[in-house]
């Protein structure tokens, strides 16, 4: 397989646990006897997995016993989130409640500024290698920012980061309009993937949890929890749909892991935090460890540690590749299938309900667009991390359903989709539709997308009526969409067709959309 040529298939899962020393919402949760579960899972089922620690762990003799008895089949890492000893040891002043405080303004690296960012992993790092005799080769965190990772790589040369998935609201942490499997982050916004090699932070970062394509990305429009994941203790709410039922495991291991799509990786992350318990966790995991068994068995899907991971991703790729996320089936009856292309210049979610297809969601990418805490810190309880809005059907919707930029005909009416089906080749991912109107190709690259009419026949893509995203301006001039988001002006135009406000129109039954900045 070359570096940065067509890859052959490669189905990667990290079994991963983050173990905090202490759980402040509920004293009375043993935080061992997971980690000691997960220990036993492991040497059960003959799988690497990967334990990243939070400082008050990571000084805990306890858990520093069970790390070590670990070791030989798991890889230790570090848990960034901050707590009260490490801020204390480092100098830092404290902002917490509690020794740790989940809010985004007391226990994030990002509540704290750059340098007392990197004065506590300093910290963190060097109790690691007093503990483990070497510097950690990956980290993880809810939320990460550019400086910390881009100072971990330089000083300590980390092999690979993992973060929260894509997710509005939740918990207080906001990571919206990213990437949803891995990419090489820009060294101004962690979010976004870089477009170059000159300004990427050299560390791929994996996206946590298992998220659902389907209904992860607006499930809180007709359920306020919001989260359709692989984490197993989504049975301590007894939702539809999530880590702890076979049926969705099932499903998810399947949409993810198949050979039918081409995309070239496939990912995701099981296990979970220790500070739910283990009563909550272990038959999900149980289940999962079974699935994960018999795909290993078949040769169908790898265990692989976070840094493995992350070493593999870095020789095969200098810059971010496009990479897919799929489910052509629905586990919930509703008739939805979903396809996320991510590359290193937008992402796009290519989505059918029933018969009706539209653009879900469209997100570009700018390694120039600097996040919020590249400076300054996070002083709310809740934090935002973000990309380039040009299309966000879940802040645009008005109702329980996302918003969509439907495809319909010359005169406006949606098109009847009747087959939906989606490969990757390479860097190139094709969704054909077999429509009462037609067939359709929508063929997505790392430039551009083009929706192309086999019969030559004029089509559009009309926008639903739909509520502003905040801070967002957009124009429509000279056949190009302006954008203005937060001060920072972006644009994208249309080679072939004709963009226009609400709607783009195609030109011989051809509209290509073209992402790349005017410079380039």
């Amino acid at each position: 397989m070359r570096r940065g040529g067509v890859s052959v298939l490669k189905k990667v899962i990290n079994i991963l646990q983050f173990v905090r020393g202490c759980e402040p919402r509920d004293p009375q949760i043993d935080l061992y006897e997971p980690m000691r579960g997960h220990i036993a899972l492991l040497r059960e089922y003959g799988f690497r997995g990967t334990f990243l620690l939070q400082y008050d762990a990571l000084i805990n003799p306890d858990f520093i016993a069970l790390a070590k008895e670990a070791q030989t089949i798991a890889e230790i890492g570090l848990w960034l989130e901050v707590v009260e000893p490490l801020a204390e040891r480092a100098g830092v002043t404290w902002k917490g409640r509690f020794p740790w405080d989940w809010e985004s303004d007391k226990g994030t690296l990002v509540a704290y500024t750059p340098s007392e960012r990197c004065k506590m992993l300093d910290i963190a790092v060097h109790t690691f290698q007093e503990t483990f005799g070497e510097t950690p080769k990956s980290v993880g965190a809810w939320v990460l920012d550019a400086v910390s990772l881009q100072y971990l790589r330089e000083k300590y040369g980390i092999k690979a980061a993992c973060t929260c998935v894509n997710q509005y609201g939740t918990d207080g942490y906001t990571l919206w309009g990213g990437n949803t499997v891995a990419y090489f982050p820009s060294k101004k916004n962690i979010l976004s993937p870089a477009q170059t090699v000159e300004n990427q932070i050299d560390v791929p970062i994996f996206r946590m949890l298992g998220a659902d394509p389907i209904y992860q990305y607006d499930w809180h429009l007709r359920d306020g929890m919001g989260i359709v994941t692989l984490e197993p203790s989504l049975s301590l709410w007894k939702k539809p749909g999530g880590g702890y039922q076979k049926d969705w495991i099932d499903w998810f291991f399947q949409e993810t892991y198949n050979d039918k799509t081409g995309v070239p990786f496939a990912y995701a992350q099981a296990g979970q935090e220790n500070s739910f318990g283990w009563d909550s966790m272990k038959d999900g995991l149980r289940l999962q460890c079974e699935k994960i068994s018999a795909l290993r068995d078949k040769g169908q899907l790898e265990t692989f540690t976070l840094s493995e991971t992350g070493e593999w991703f870095q020789k095969e790729y200098p810059l971010t590749p496009a990479l897919s996320q799929t489910a052509l089936t629905d586990w919930h009856g509703e008739g939805q299938k979903s396809v996320w292309y991510n590359c290193r210049r937008y992402r796009v979610n290519l989505f059918l309900k029933d018969t009706v297809f539209g653009i879900r969601d469209c997100y570009l990418f700018d390694e120039n667009y600097p996040e919020r805490y590249l400076a300054e810190v996070c002083d709310t309880s809740a934090c935002m991390f973000d990309t380039l809005p040009l299309w966000d059907g879940l802040r645009q919707s008005k109702g329980k359903e996302s918003a969509l930029l439907r495809l319909c005909d010359d005169c406006g009416k949606p098109c009847n989709v009747f087959s939906f089906v989606y490969e990757q080749e390479g860097n190139t991912g094709v969704c054909t539709l077999k429509t009462g109107q037609g067939e359709f190709q929508i063929k997505c690259l790392p430039e551009r997308m083009i929706i192309k009419k086999t019969d030559k026949a004029e089509f559009m893509l009309i926008a639903d009526e739909g509520k502003a995203v905040p801070k967002l301006k957009i124009t429509v001039e000279n056949n190009r969409v302006e954008c203005d988001y937060r001060g920072y002006f972006y644009s994208v135009s249309a080679s072939k067709g004709r963009l226009c406000k609400n709607r783009a129109i195609s030109e011989g039954g051809i509209l290509q959309i073209d992402f790349t900045r005017r410079e380039e």
